[in-house]
């Protein structure tokens, strides 16, 4: 069991941060804007992460951040993972965004463009040897009901290289 929970105190205003403006579009401060964090504010989003291992196999690991000037949610993500053995691993999991749907964005102030996804991933043997292994991810848009990206592949791995065949799609409002 492991989990650890930080805020970071900020002795002065930024002078750079990162944003979407369109062109044309003016700065503005939006402090009430769930997700945006103020170059003015003196305290950061609330980080937690918690691990839990149920046995040598299974464990769940959580994490997230929280806005006290908001009091809203940034992003959390939920993990389920299985590992039997090497290259033999299954991870399902949930990841919320606050305003991290980008498809189709109309009002980046309501609910309507917060990104909740389901993903899955795994890599399996596919021989006895081990050395062939099967491997893909799928991440569907729970929040719109649409595949944002899959891949497929396969790998060889012989001791001290590796070679490994993807193919896959990724949504392109991405």
């Amino acid at each position: 069991f492991h989990w650890g929970i930080g805020e970071t105190f900020f002795f002065k205003d930024r002078d750079v941060q990162l944003m979407q403006l369109e062109p044309g579009q003016e700065y503005q401060d939006p402090t009430t804007t769930p997700g945006y964090i103020s170059p003015t504010t003196t305290f950061s989003p609330i980080a937690s992460q918690i691990s839990y291992n149920f046995n040598p196999q299974w464990s769940v690991l959580g994490d997230g951040s929280w806005d006290p000037t908001t009091q809203v949610t940034n992003n959390a993500t939920v993990n389920l993972h299985y590992q039997h053995g090497v290259n033999q691993l299954a991870n399902i999991a949930y990841s919320f965004l606050v305003n991290g749907d980008q498809a189709g964005i109309t009002d980046t102030t309501t609910q309507d463009d917060n990104l909740n996804q389901a993903i899955f991933s795994y890599a399996w043997p596919i021989s006895p040897s081990h050395r062939w292994s099967s491997l893909g991810s799928w991440t569907q848009n729970i929040s719109h009901n649409y595949t944002m990206g899959y891949s497929v592949g396969i790998q060889y791995e012989d001791g001290w290289w590796a070679i490994r065949l993807l193919g896959g799609k990724c949504d392109s409002n991405l």
